[in-house]
């Protein structure tokens, strides 16, 4: 998946050192990419509740008055009978003919309605200008000894531990060790650069990313 998306950045970006509105529109790949992370790893993993305003049944399950409804996200987003083979990653399932039939419900990392969140737009934004930045100078290499860490149930989705990554510079063989997953970025010298690095991995900087 990495190279799929590394192929759509040199496609579509190249070296470009700034990306046009157009650019971030046409990154379909990077945008399918980051829709399947949300539907496995939704950062709301569990709705807010919902006060039942009048007694009402649903598919045989009677729903009283007063009672309160909650909508686990990720349940409803690895559910079988919306998602084949829910456990992989299939970006794809995001393609506008796999969408087609499928409840518009069964996919819900924003919430829905008048609820819906208000920032998803700005999310895909800075998410595909971030990532297609970073695959322009690095290729994103897994720390070794580290396997699929487990969710960390609090106020949102998180991995539980943070998973060391180490960021390899594409054309310098420069590698930064990064301390965890995550967004924040330590920039050095001008605003091209994308993270402090030393020449060599014994000399590699600390770059600290909380999640991702």
């Amino acid at each position: 998946i990495q190279c799929k998306l590394a192929e759509e950045v040199e496609e579509k970006i190249g070296d470009a050192e700034s990306l046009t509105t157009d650019q971030v529109r046409g990154m379909d790949f990077m945008k399918r990419f980051f829709l399947e992370q949300l539907r496995m790893y939704p950062a709301l993993h569990t709705a807010i509740p919902r006060q039942v305003q009048e007694d009402i049944t649903v598919q045989d399950v009677h729903f009283p008055k007063g009672s309160f409804v909650v909508i686990p996200f990720l349940v409803l987003h690895n559910d079988p009978v919306h998602y084949e083979n829910p456990e992989k990653v299939e970006p794809d399932r995001h393609k506008d003919d796999a969408i087609v039939g499928r409840d518009k419900h069964a996919y819900i990392p924003f919430y829905a309605g008048f609820h819906s969140c208000p920032g998803q737009g700005l999310f895909f934004l800075e998410a595909i200008v971030a990532l297609s930045k970073t695959l322009q100078k690095f290729n994103i290499v897994a720390a070794e000894g580290y396997g699929m860490p487990k969710a960390k149930y609090g106020a949102t989705l998180m991995p539980d531990p943070n998973v060391p990554l180490r960021l390899e510079s594409k054309p310098q063989n420069i590698l930064c060790e990064v301390s965890s997953v995550g967004s924040e970025i330590e920039a050095a010298g001008d605003d091209r650069t994308v993270l402090t690095a030393a020449s060599s991995p014994q000399g590699a900087a600390r770059c600290p990313f909380n999640h991702m």
